[in-house]
């Protein structure tokens, strides 16, 4: 699966020394320990055909099942963040590497972020 995150933790572990077979490694036991979690979970939900929330009030009751709801909202919140956040950073560093003359709006800082839209430097 392609994302911002994935390449953020590659270079993160390229920066910590691991080789590329090593990297590829963890990423495909990171892809199958996700499929298989993915899959158990949805494993009620087609064998009944009842949606994730439908199963989560069977399971906890009205009240309860707000709590796996903010659970899966806090988790798409964070996320959506993240992916935005580095998203930003990329198109900062590509305009700056496009247009130099950029570079002098991105060493400001406005509410802890670079005006150009990136980290600051």
């Amino acid at each position: 699966m392609h994302s911002l995150g994935n390449y953020a933790f590659a270079i993160g572990l390229f920066a910590l020394g691991l080789s590329v077979w090593g990297i590829l490694a963890a990423f495909a036991l990171a892809s199958v320990l996700l499929f298989l979690l993915l899959t158990l979970s949805g494993f009620m939900g087609h064998k009944t055909g009842v949606p994730f929330p439908v199963m989560s009030r069977v399971a906890f009751g009205i009240n309860g099942a707000k709590i796996p709801a903010g659970v899966r909202g806090a988790v798409a919140i964070a996320w959506f963040g993240i992916q935005t956040y580095l998203a930003a950073v990329v198109l900062s560093a590509l305009l700056v590497a496009m247009f130099p003359g950029l570079a002098r709006l991105d060493s400001g800082s406005l509410l802890g972020q670079s005006p150009l839209a990136g980290s600051p430097s």
